[in-house]
């Protein structure tokens, strides 16, 4: 009561015709923006994970890289194309597969954050031109007996408006509920489709349903905005992504590239857009990565990239030592 009697007296003082000081401006700090991404419940969310529109893809196309000497892809992309033609050659296949062609990292320290996926843009897709694609829909009808047949129709009829023509199956929600809520029948769908698309709205649903399989197979499912003029780019774009499972069970990770049937240059593209979407995204940063490799599913790790920083740092602590004694 004495602070208000004493500031009643004080502007009392005030003589008329005299302006009261301005209060100085507040300045408030600018906040960092956040990147608004897409996550895999298909609701906007922050996280950290390297998620480029298709229109952000036009005007910014993809820079050379500074981290690591293309000419060092270049070489470990080559070397590992001919031992897989070598091995070709070997077995005397008559009908040679595309194999698909990983990166695979290895940081110092694990990270210590909880299960979370990056998916990374890259210039060419990673998979092959004869790629089987699935795409999970939500239901037509909600209400009353579904009926899987009519929402499949209905689907057709929207991608054959927007002109797409990659996508080979169309499941509902409804019957991946129905015909996948047994551990085999879901193990059998992860091994027909090469890629999974799934609606947006409900991909937190078919995560849920899907399961831990799809994610140690590297193959869960992207998610698309089905509504919009768009549909087309947004399943070009999906195609174009590399899923990254980061967790803490341990210091190797691995992310698709690329595929045997790509040309070397595509292939080159195609990892050092990685690596930058690495150095940004990757828990600790381009300092946390200690090597790189390029291998397939059954061929030898080829390495492109050591960091020797650790152990340049121990060599010059060891050479100070013995200066000192």
């Amino acid at each position: 009561m004495a602070k208000i009697g004493a500031l009643h007296k004080s502007y009392s003082k005030v003589k008329p015709g005299k302006r009261l000081p301005k209060q100085l401006p507040v300045i408030s700090k600018k906040k960092k923006p956040k990147h608004n991404v897409e996550s895999d419940t298909g609701h906007s969310e922050t996280e950290n994970s390297v998620d480029i529109t298709v229109g952000s893809l036009l005007k910014n196309p993809f820079k050379q890289s500074t981290l690591i000497d293309p000419n060092q892809v270049q070489k470990g992309v080559s070397a590992l194309l001919n031992a897989v033609k070598k091995t070709e050659e070997k077995e005397q296949a008559l009908f040679s597969e595309d194999k698909p062609i990983f990166l695979q990292i290895v940081c110092m320290k694990v990270p210590q954050t909880p299960v979370r996926f990056i998916r990374i843009l890259l210039p060419n897709s990673p998979f092959s031109s004869e790629a089987e694609v699935c795409l999970i829909v939500s239901d037509v009808k909600k209400n009353g007996p579904i009926d899987d047949e009519e929402t499949v129709t209905f689907y057709e009829n929207v991608l054959a408006q927007k002109g797409v023509t990659n996508i080979k199956t169309i499941i509902p929600l409804h019957q991946l509920k129905t015909e996948y809520n047994m551990y085999e029948s879901v193990r059998r769908l992860v091994d027909l489709y090469d890629v999974f698309l799934v609606e947006g709205k409900i991909s937190g649903k078919v995560a849920h349903i899907l399961g831990k399989i799809f994610i140690s197979k590297r193959k869960s499912p992207t998610p698309i905005k089905i509504k919009g003029d768009s549909l087309c780019a947004q399943i070009s774009c999906a195609l174009n992504k590399s899923l990254l499972h980061i967790h803490s069970k341990g210091d190797s990770f691995t992310m698709q590239v690329g595929n045997t049937s790509m040309n070397e240059e595509n292939m080159k593209e195609n990892v050092i857009a990685a690596i930058e979407g690495l150095a940004t995204e990757f828990p600790g940063g381009w300092e946390n990565i200690s090597t790189l490799y390029l291998k397939t599913t059954t061929s030898i790790s080829i390495p492109i990239y050591i960091n020797l920083s650790k152990k340049q740092k121990r060599s010059e602590s060891t050479n100070c030592e013995t200066q000192e004694t």
